[in-house]
């Protein structure tokens, strides 16, 4: 759904991902002469994830010569609709309050999230 192509310095926050097919995100780098940043230093905060575990098997594709471990995750909502059991994601890094699992609730009419959920998960 999202590629992180050679990005330094990146705010990915306040979006709402629905079903990608293979991967949530990837994290790539195409060019790699040094006067290339690596890809790295992204922000990936106060997103919502439905996805399914059938069709995402892993969450995130990381390809050589990247900075992965820069990457920061917080206040994510992650769940898997046909396995909220299995909604919690491997991420390169620990992402502090997160929430896992727990059915957002779209509304078909808005397609906004229930409003039941915390402030910065809507």
């Amino acid at each position: 759904a999202v590629a992180f192509t050679g990005v330094d310095e990146c705010d990915f926050r306040h979006n709402t991902i629905l079903r990608p097919d293979k991967w949530i995100f990837r994290i790539l780098q195409e060019r790699t002469e040094p006067r290339f940043e690596r890809c790295g230093n992204v922000r990936f905060n106060n997103n919502l994830v439905i996805f399914e575990r059938a069709k995402v098997r892993v969450v995130s594709n990381i390809g050589p010569h990247t900075r992965p471990e820069t990457f920061r995750f917080r206040n994510n909502h992650w769940f898997a609709a046909d396995a909220p059991e299995r909604s919690k994601p491997e991420l390169p890094t620990v992402e502090p309050n997160a929430v896992h699992g727990v059915d957002p609730e779209i509304d078909p009419k808005t397609k906004r999230p229930n409003a039941k959920l915390p402030a910065g998960q809507r």
